[in-house]
């Protein structure tokens, strides 16, 4: 750990206090130096500073018996009552010598920080590993246990989590993304604050959670307070400059189920950003039954159905204002009035609108097949692949 750390506590310190510094590993090899010709040689003062855990000063005379040497202070750096490495400042060590603690707690100070960052990051892959784990459990070929013992390894009782949610940061500003998704997830937790709730970042711009039931609702009532709490958590970011997204899985009993609302609140996510107006950001999965089972079709599939539906049609300049008549109709129940004063339009303006759709399309919106396959059709070229 030392080692990544070494050039740059030899460069900060040796501007801080003006003089040369030298960092050795516990083996006494120079491994960061303010002069980087003296990297690789063995220090040997560090050998005996290491071997006693005190500090030793090294006089002009003394030095010039011993190769690469300069005369200096020489500490030891010690984390967790461990000897791992020492720290020498070159000069005069009568007056080197003041600088002594300054310089070992620097060190000190700077590989702790670096051994916090580094368990962080470990910790922040064992949570992307047990979401990656969630995500992909089939409980027809894996193994439950195996998860439920990750997520105990890692302090998290997975039995006791009962549904799943996705986010995606979609805009920031004013910091870098890495820490804008530490806002992100500290709100989350603020929002969701059960201590048993499991946050994953996943990367830069996504993250997972999977939350405990504490509300003490029934499945239906509890996806309806997660998408509450997701809103209000949504709103309060947006107030900071930072937008995002959020998938709300179904309500799951064990591990398998689990793994199935994350994969819906996955899904949920992307169509609703895809279909759904662009002021809002909270998309539960139960919502989205029929469009992810549509979603699901395969490409080609999909392509077929749209081509021979619409046709040409989209390619025509009233293309768009057609699409909105007719959903907007679908909208409000197929009723007229209701449908044309949501558009601004005249009544009979819709009606001409949706005779025109039928004419170039040849199918009815009146009539129920037609218009089943005029709304999938539409929905399938909004998803973009097609």
């Amino acid at each position: 750990m030392l080692n990544q750390v070494a050039q740059d506590i030899a460069i900060t310190v040796s501007d801080i206090i003006g003089h040369g510094v030298l960092v050795t590993d516990e083996k006494g090899i120079i491994i960061g130096c303010d002069d980087v010709s003296r990297l690789g040689v063995c220090h040997t003062p560090s050998l005996e500073v290491m071997k006693s855990g005190k500090p030793l000063a090294t006089t002009e005379a003394e030095a010039s018996k011993m190769p690469g040497v300069k005369p200096g202070f020489t500490l030891p750096i010690i984390l967790a009552e461990e000897v791992v490495g020492s720290i020498a400042i070159a000069g005069d060590p009568d007056e080197v010598k003041k600088f002594g603690l300054l310089v070992q707690k620097q060190a000190e100070i700077m590989l702790r920080e670096q051994a916090l960052m580094q368990q962080n990051m470990l910790r922040e892959k064992a949570l992307r590993d047990l979401s990656e784990s969630i995500a992909s459990f089939d409980p027809a070929r894996g193994n439950e246990t195996m998860i439920l013992l990750q997520g105990e390894e890692l302090g998290y009782d997975l039995k006791l989590c009962h549904i799943a949610l996705n986010v995606e940061l979609r805009s920031y500003v004013g910091e870098q993304v890495g820490s804008t998704m530490r806002r992100v997830l500290d709100r989350l937790k603020d929002t969701f604050h059960h201590p048993k709730n499991v946050f994953c970042p996943l990367n830069s711009f996504s993250a997972s959670a999977f939350l405990v039931n504490d509300y003490k609702l029934d499945d239906e009532k509890l996806e309806t307070h997660i998408c509450e709490l997701c809103r209000s958590c949504v709103n309060l970011l947006s107030k900071e400059g930072i937008d995002i997204a959020i998938g709300v899985g179904r309500s799951a009993r064990n591990v398998g189920e689990l793994a199935e609302s994350y994969r819906k609140a996955r899904e949920a996510l992307s169509l609703g950003q895809k279909i759904c107006p662009n002021d809002e950001r909270c998309f539960s999965a139960s919502n989205f039954i029929m469009e992810c089972a549509l979603a699901s079709i395969p490409l080609n599939k999909q392509r077929d159905l749209v081509d021979q539906v619409l046709g040409k049609f989209a390619n025509r300049p009233d293309f768009s204002e057609l699409i909105e008549t007719f959903r907007a109709w679908c909208e409000h129940s197929f009723k007229t009035n209701e449908a044309a004063k949501s558009l601004s339009l005249h009544r009979n303006s819709l009606l001409y609108r949706l005779k025109k759709l039928e004419s170039i399309t040849g199918l009815s919106p009146w009539n129920f097949k037609d218009c089943m396959k005029l709304a999938i059709a539409i929905f399938l070229k909004s998803l973009g692949p097609t």
